[in-house]
C-alpha cells in the first residue's frame, strides 16, 4: 500500500488523456497502481480501477460505499487493515516510551 499520492489538476488530466490511451481501463489501473491521479480514478467507471485506487489506501470513505461489493469489500479490508496499523504503532510507542522494547 503507498503512502505517497499524487493528486492532479484538471490540466494535468487533460495532459495525462492526451499522452496516454485514457480509454483503455487497463491503463487507468495502472496509473491508479502507481498511486498517481487517484482523484480523478476514484470516480472511475471501471469497478477494477476503483479496486487499484482503494489498494492505495486512497478514497476510502467514498468506495466503502461503493455499488459493486469487490470495490466495497477491498476497501474495508484496507481501512482495517490501516486500523490495525495505527493501533499496533501506537501500543509500540507506549511499549518503547516504557523502555520494553
Amino acid at each position: 500500500m503507498s503512502s505517497k499520492f499524487q493528486e492532479i489538476t484538471q490540466e494535468q488530466l487533460t495532459f495525462l488523456q492526451l499522452k496516454l490511451n485514457w480509454q483503455d481501463y487497463r491503463i487507468r489501473r495502472n496509473i491508479a497502481l502507481s498511486g498517481m491521479a487517484l482523484n480523478i480514478l476514484v470516480h472511475d467507471t471501471y469497478p477494477s480501477v476503483r479496486q487499484a485506487v482503494a489498494f492505495q489506501g486512497y478514497g476510502l470513505d467514498i468506495l466503502v460505499n461503493d455499488p459493486d461489493d469487490d470495490v466495497k469489500d477491498i476497501a474495508k479490508m484496507i481501512r482495517k487493515e490501516q486500523t490495525y496499523q495505527k493501533a499496533k504503532n501506537i501500543t509500540n510507542d507506549i511499549f518503547r516510551q516504557a523502555g520494553c522494547l
